[in-house]
Parts: structure tokens; sequence; C-alpha cells
């Protein structure tokens, strides 16, 4: 096993590491909150998504995740593609409102692409943590 762990790693380098961490780690939550962060909620998001002007909700999850569904007008842009310049194609102002999402509690793809995102400086960053099962379990309309 660490022999191809190895090998893998030497063909894709570091991008390998998110979706094995999120593979080993798929039935532990990530925590409740994360410093410099807001963590909401689906009623919150849904109540942002109708007040706030031009929000920017980004769907974390690779491909295989978002066929399962997806938020209205939410932008796919995967963790493991998530970087300053990357994010800054997308949000040119910095304190521009933006939400991550992915799958679950249990995913920490959102997690990683949020505090990515702060190391870049952004400042109005939220963590929707329930994500995309929090948000289809409360009823709220999605893309399939």
């Amino acid at each position: 096993m660490l022999a191809r762990m190895l090998i893998l790693t030497t063909l894709f380098g570091f991008v390998l590491f998110p979706v094995m961490a999120e593979e080993k780690n798929a039935n532990k939550d990530t925590p409740e909150s994360v410093k410099g962060i807001e963590t909401i909620s689906a009623d919150q998001l849904a109540e942002m998504l109708i007040t706030t002007d031009d929000l920017i909700v980004i769907d974390a999850r690779i491909k295989k995740g978002r066929v399962k569904g997806y938020i209205d007008s939410s932008i796919h842009l995967p963790d493991v593609k998530t970087n300053c310049e990357s994010l800054s194609n997308i949000i040119t102002d910095k304190n521009h409102k933006v939400v991550f999402y992915c799958s679950s509690s249990k995913c920490g793809r959102s997690l990683n692409a949020v505090t990515i995102a702060q190391t870049c400086n952004y400042k109005n960053l939220y963590w929707f943590r329930g994500g995309f099962k929090d948000w289809k379990n409360n009823g709220y309309p999605f893309v399939k």
C-alpha cells in the first residue's frame, strides 16, 4: 500500500492527498466552525440567496459529486483546483460575500476550499457546512 501511494504521489503530486483524506475520513464530521469564517445553515444560505445581490456560491465537490445535483447558480470549483489564481478568476473583489459548500458535514472539500480562500485574503467567507445533503433534506430546490 505504501509503495502504491508513493507511486501515485509521484505521478499526481499533492492533489491526491485531499482526495485520500476525504475518503479516509468519510464517516467523520468536519469541525463545527473555523476561526474567521462564518458557518451557515441551509436556511441562512437560502435567505442570503434572496437578500444578497451577486452572492457567489462555490460548489467545492469534484465532478462526480456535482452530477448528483447542485444549488442553482453555484459555481463549480473543486477544492483540488482551488488556489489564489483560480479564485481571482471568479472573485475580483476580496470583500465580496462568498459561500463554499460540498456534499455534507462529512465532506472536507468545502472546508479545504474556504480555508484556501482565507489564506488568499478573502474577507467575507461563509461555510455551508451541511452542504448539498442538508440543502436537499431541507426541501430547497436544486438543479439535477
